[in-house]
């Protein structure tokens, strides 16, 4: 399934997930993908802050909060509600 939007508020249409894996760096792991995964669930969420940048592995608790379990050194584009392009009309071309 694909869906194209505002990837912070997640996907609750088709939720809860059992799996979650971000594409852009966020500084916290928004609200709405932990609200959209089950319990055990795992996230693969890309980090930045204070200038670092990471690579996290989450798994959801019994009590919904995000365990992280592994980190690794990464560097994503980062997450915002900004469009990078933003384009004159739905139809345009870049």
């Amino acid at each position: 399934m694909l869906s194209a939007g505002d990837g912070r508020d997640g996907w609750f249409a088709h939720a809860p997930f059992d799996r979650l894996v971000a594409w852009a760096a966020a500084v916290a792991v928004p609200r709405a993908w932990r609200e959209q995964t089950r319990i055990g669930a795992i996230l693969v969420v890309p980090m930045r802050l204070h200038g670092q940048a990471w690579v996290s592995r989450y798994r959801r608790g019994q009590r919904g909060a995000l365990i992280e379990e592994a980190r690794a050194p990464g560097n994503f584009i980062p997450l915002t509600a900004t469009p990078l392009r933003p384009w004159k009309s739905a139809d345009a071309r870049p």
